[in-house]
């Protein structure tokens, strides 16, 4: 019977050791977490309790220490940030990314394809390799990115599919049969890491590119963002207005119209964005059209 070592943190992965523990109970030799950036900083306490509620080995932080300790067969990387050894598990160290490899190798997969406009996302489990996310596909599945889809809502799915992934292979990969697929790595692109500084809107870009910045941004991620009266103003939610006037005279930034009830609409490089959910620095998420009331508003810098 094959040992296990599970690798997790954030809600993801705390939504992978549930669902390993129910299915496989007596195969986890430890379990190792770290704390993840806020709103998800408690998913350490949970998986924590898991761990203590069936008597597994628990281990916060670096790994490399408690894997050489627990020297399992397995050892499965769920939203796990540092490198880790290839020799750390005795039959293999199983990565899970959440993106369809070759593509979107790297930082932050979950708003990168969002803010990109893809329409298009997945999850994709490999063997660990020499080079990050590079290593040969074992399963591989993908899911639709609509409009209505935001960071929050494809998180969720990645978390689903993570934990099904996981529990459908293990057999395989028990038994020595698990599939084994190269990368095609001409096909390959990168992400590079986000900062939190990184969410700054320019409002002379298109209403779609911005929209797609919010929606990648949003919850669990820090925000997209703009300056109101030289303080910061987080953008949570934002609508593609239909432009019913023509405008021969536009300031990108510039409030356009204030709709109470619905959204506080902003002129763009090439129309219009609603503004539904914001946030302004030292403040509580309130309703847009709440914190915007003077139509000779602008918004950042340009």
């Amino acid at each position: 019977m094959s040992s296990v070592v599970l690798l997790c943190a954030g809600d993801i992965g705390h939504e992978a050791l549930l669902r390993f523990v129910e299915r496989h109970p007596d195969r986890l030799a430890g379990v190792c977490s770290y704390r993840v950036e806020p709103p998800q900083e408690h998913a350490l306490d949970r998986i924590r309790e898991v761990a203590a509620a069936h008597a597994i080995p628990f281990h916060e932080g670096d790994a490399r220490t408690a894997l050489a300790e627990w020297r399992p067969d397995f050892a499965f990387a769920v939203k796990w940030r540092s490198l880790l050894p290839l020799d750390c598990a005795r039959r293999g160290l199983v990565v899970f990314h959440a993106a369809l490899l070759p593509r979107y190798r790297g930082f932050a997969p979950i708003p990168w394809p969002i803010i990109n406009g893809e329409t298009e996302s997945g999850v994709t489990m490999f063997y660990a390799a020499d080079e990050v996310d590079a290593g040969d596909i074992i399963d591989q599945r993908s899911f639709a990115i609509t409009d209505e889809d935001d960071a929050a809502s494809v998180e969720q799915q990645v978390s689903r599919y993570v934990a099904d992934m996981l529990v459908d292979n293990f057999a395989a990969l028990e038994a020595g049969t698990a599939p084994r697929r190269a990368q095609d790595h001409r096909l390959a692109t990168y992400c590079v890491w986000r900062g939190p500084d990184d969410g700054a809107i320019d409002w002379r870009a298109p209403s779609r590119r911005i929209h797609d910045l919010v929606r990648g941004l949003t919850r669990p991620y820090p925000g997209a963002f703009t300056t109101l009266g030289g303080r910061r103003l987080t953008v949570w939610k934002t609508t593609l207005a239909t432009a019913d006037r023509a405008y021969v005279g536009s300031i990108p930034g510039r409030i356009e119209r204030i709709l109470p009830g619905t959204a506080v609409n902003v002129l763009t490089g090439d129309g219009i964005v609603g503004l539904v959910d914001v946030q302004l620095e030292g403040d509580a998420p309130r309703p847009a059209w709440e914190v915007i009331t003077r139509l000779r508003t602008q918004l950042g810098g340009t």
